[in-house]
């Protein structure tokens, strides 16, 4: 089904095709943008790993960075600069971390201390991750709603035409 094929049944579907109509098209395009967001956000997002979302800036000495608010799930993270994964973890799993030393293995404490980043901490406040070391700039895999400078592709009807924007 095409946008057209959605307004005409949306129109039929609530009995509204006599002019003027009882619902204006805005509203017609903004329910059907709602409900594709929210079908999105029921079937688990876009699948994303190249798209400005899935990327975060560090700053250095930060460990604390924020996230884009269309996020769902992060599935993995890596450094750019190394291209070294991060281990994405939730608050329950930070008695678990660990890393090496020379052979020995060592716990890691959430401290501002800089370094290759180990963890990638989510789940502590909602829309920010904690990084374990600090790193440059991180790159994740996530799902994620549409972004909100893509909006569907809306139906202008004018007295004697129907177009697309």
């Amino acid at each position: 089904m095409n946008s057209t094929g959605l307004y005409d049944a949306f129109r039929s579907d609530v009995v509204d095709t006599a002019r003027p109509y009882f619902w204006t098209d805005d509203d017609v395009w903004r329910y059907a943008a709602d409900a594709h967001r929210m079908f999105l956000r029921l079937t688990g997002g876009v699948s994303d790993f190249i798209s400005e979302a899935c990327e975060v800036p560090v700053v250095a000495g930060e460990a604390v960075v924020e996230l884009h608010p269309s996020l769902l799930r992060i599935m993995n993270a890596s450094l750019r600069s190394t291209k070294r994964d991060i281990d994405v973890i939730n608050p329950t799993d930070v008695a678990k971390m660990r890393t090496t030393d020379y052979g020995q293995i060592k716990q890691l404490i959430m401290d501002e201390k800089t370094g290759p980043v180990r963890y990638f901490v989510l789940g502590l406040q909602k829309g920010y991750a904690r990084l374990v070391q600090v790193p440059s700039t991180c790159r994740f895999t996530a799902y994620r709603l549409p972004s909100s400078t893509a909006p569907i592709k809306r139906l202008r009807t004018s007295k004697k035409t129907t177009t697309f924007t």
